[in-house]
């Protein structure tokens, strides 16, 4: 079994990608007066938030709900320099936007497993 935190998708390892964000989060604290871990924690709660209740959107067949929850989380991940991350949800917010439910719900499995996996390294400091 793979180090999930090591697999490399799109060219892009999910370490890489948790190192930007980590680097991300921690000049935005800076400039925020907030904690690294306060904003990794936002990030992390409001993505996770997100991309559970676009998921319902489209099981549910609103398509146009499920895009504006993707658009939302797509850019907080881009602030966060997670542009893989955004990079995918942009295209599951495209396709819902274009009405391709089963599309979306595609783009938006594997924008959940990637979020998840760099939401873990973060995590755990990797």
């Amino acid at each position: 079994m793979s180090d999930v935190s090591n697999e490399v998708v799109c060219g892009t390892s999910w370490v890489e990608e948790a190192t930007a964000a980590r680097d991300a989060l921690r000049q935005l604290a800076d400039e925020s007066g907030m904690t690294f871990d306060e904003l990794l924690e936002l990030w992390s709660t409001d993505t996770a938030t997100q991309l559970a209740a676009a998921s319902a959107a489209l099981v549910a067949g609103n398509l146009g709900e499920a895009a504006r929850l993707v658009h939302s989380a797509s850019g907080a991940s881009g602030i966060c320099q997670i542009a893989t991350l955004a990079e995918e949800l942009k295209t599951a917010e495209n396709l819902a936007k274009e009405g391709r439910a089963d599309a979306a719900t595609e783009a938006l499995n594997e924008a959940e497993r990637r979020f998840k996996a760099i939401n873990t390294a973060l995590n755990k400091g990797t």
